[in-house]
């Protein structure tokens, strides 16, 4: 077997030249096609997500849904824990810009 390597550098710089114009026009043209599909897969898991914050773990074999007082007390800790995270994440920036 004969293995040939043979570089052409001006077709090279055809093909880098087509390739580049094709994505130029393929681009924005996909965008608004890529857009829905990552917003399809973000809501897929923005849904499955909720599910899972809604189903007590004794409860997720049977898939109950938690709406006691124990769900809700959950539901709030969870909202209080972010937002004790977003306040420390700002006290943090906020003295590393004061330096």
């Amino acid at each position: 077997m004969v293995n040939v390597n043979l570089k052409v550098p001006a077709f090279e710089m055809i093909l880098k030249y087509t390739a580049s114009g094709i994505g130029a026009v393929a681009g924005p043209m996909l965008a608004p096609w890529k857009a829905r599909r990552e917003a399809a897969a973000r809501l897929i898991e923005a849904e499955a997500e909720a599910r899972r914050s809604l189903i007590a773990p004794d409860d997720a074999e049977r898939g109950m849904l938690n709406i006691g007082p124990g769900g809700i007390q959950q539901r709030i800790e969870f909202q209080e824990k972010k937002r004790q995270a977003n306040i420390a994440s700002v006290v943090r920036g906020g003295s590393r810009r004061s330096r």
